[in-house]
């Protein structure tokens, strides 16, 4: 039952505010607008006098000279020569990797790749213990290999992965198409011996 009551009394105070407001006059706007445009024109004045009180107080900026190869002009009539213009020269850039290519994304990726699979090459000292040759050998029944196994296979991968870069680096060399294809088919044979690499471990 409040809440009902607060409503409308809520609803009956906006109406009358609403109410209010439409009553304002034309009179009354041009009056508000006339009042705004006064303290606009104030704050104008009042800001070009106090710009023109700080330029007489400031002294003068003493302008450097400038440093120009190019030659003064000296007009026909003997009035005083100008001073030459500073040039601005920035500073030299030098433009220094290529655009990134394909190429370079493969070969960035297959970077992390290889460096994920040299931490796999060197197993801990649990790893070690709970994977020995002698306890893997008794539940090659479960499946699972000795540490030895996946740091060799590891090394194997690395390796791959290894040649399968030099051959991209290779391919980024200027390369006729026919070379490029047999490229191509050596990183396809390679990726395949790495395919299957990751299925002997499973």
């Amino acid at each position: 039952m409040p809440s009902r009551f607060s409503r409308f009394l809520l609803l009956t105070l906006g109406v009358c505010l609403a109410g209010n407001l439409q009553a304002e006059t034309a009179e009354e706007k041009a009056a508000r607008e006339e009042r705004v445009k006064a303290r606009l024109a104030e704050h104008a004045h009042r800001r070009a006098t106090q710009a023109a009180a700080k330029a007489e107080v400031a002294p003068a900026v003493a302008i450097p000279p400038a440093t120009s190869t190019a030659a003064t002009t000296t007009p026909a009539d003997g009035a005083a020569t100008k001073a030459p213009e500073e040039v601005t020269t920035l500073p030299r850039m030098e433009v220094r990797n290529s655009r990134i290519t394909e190429l370079d994304l493969q070969i960035r990726k297959l970077e992390k790749d290889i460096a994920r699979e040299q931490k796999k090459m060197k197993s801990s000292d649990l790893d070690q213990s709970l994977n020995d040759a002698k306890s893997t050998r008794k539940f090659s029944l479960f499946g699972g290999k000795s540490t030895e196994q996946r740091e060799s296979v590891a090394a194997e991968r690395v390796s791959l992965m290894e040649a399968e870069r030099d051959i991209l680096e290779a391919m980024k060399q200027n390369k006729t198409p026919a070379e490029l294809a047999l490229l191509q088919k050596q990183i396809d044979d390679l990726r395949t011996v790495r395919r299957n690499l990751d299925t002997e471990l499973r």
